[in-house]
């Protein structure tokens, strides 16, 4: 919307940016670098901070899946200039509806997020640059600020369920952190199929990488690739039980036995 271009960079074995390919990409052109969170995990953000300074560019963390989520003692979403968080209802931080927030120290930025979320307004009727209506409404608001006193608490619930599900799975190639447990396969359509059949539900996210979108259409991340057809994403939320885990594992390692 800003005539900017996205240029990717390929993954890791973790589904998240591959620090050591991001100097090949950057030019006189580049302006900032936007890891994603995937998962709630945190990116090398260490190396990334590094070559941002370097380059003189903009971090910009895409935490939209990692509230609460901690690096280096410090959370994710503030170490670059912007964090951006989702309130969608599936996340760890959710609303009742559509939701955001993008949070910086910079007082400069502050200001031009809080007039584009409005119109474009720097006061009533006064426009002074392009603007949305992306303004989030008092109700889901107040809903947050209630949900947010009990978002470590649930963190810690989600952490219990992704620790049952690592003791049974140690011979599974597995990522993922408390907002989503994603196991890896190669026969990620037959387990998801099998899974079901037993009364478990599962899910991808994200069966597409952002370049091969019809609306981009490049075939340059082939890791990322691969990876959308290995993901499958197993049932964790906070209020799982012991025995239901154990039931998908036990599941799981039946398909594999089989």
């Amino acid at each position: 919307m800003v005539g900017a271009k996205p240029v990717f960079v390929d993954v890791n074995e973790k589904g998240l940016i591959n620090p050591n390919l991001i100097e090949e990409k950057i030019t006189h052109k580049t302006r900032a670098i936007l890891p994603v969170h995937l998962y709630g995990n945190p990116v090398d953000l260490n190396k990334i901070t590094i070559l941002c300074k370097k380059h003189h560019l903009y971090l910009i963390e895409d935490a939209c899946q990692a509230h609460g989520a901690m690096c280096k003692n410090k959370q994710l979403g503030s170490f670059g200039k912007l964090g951006c968080f989702s309130f969608y209802p599936t996340k760890n931080l959710g609303a009742l509806g559509d939701g955001g927030v993008i949070v910086t120290t910079d007082l400069k930025l502050a200001k031009i997020c809080r007039e584009i979320r409005d119109y474009g307004q720097q006061s009533k009727y006064i426009h002074s640059r392009y603007g949305l209506n992306s303004r989030l409404d008092e109700i889901q608001a107040a809903i947050l600020r209630v949900r947010l006193k009990y978002l470590d608490k649930e963190n810690r619930a989600r952490k219990k369920v992704v620790d049952w599900y690592h003791k049974h799975l140690s011979s599974v190639n597995n990522s993922g952190n408390y907002h989503l447990f994603v196991i890896r396969s190669l026969k990620r359509d037959h387990l998801k199929n099998f899974l079901k059949t037993n009364g478990v539900e599962s899910a991808i996210h994200y069966p597409i990488s952002i370049p091969e979108q019809k609306i981009i259409n490049l075939k340059t991340c082939p890791k990322a690739v691969q990876f959308t057809k290995e993901i499958l994403s197993l049932p964790c939320r906070p209020g799982m039980t012991k025995k239901q885990v154990d039931y998908i594992c036990s599941k799981i390692n039946e398909f594999y036995e089989n």
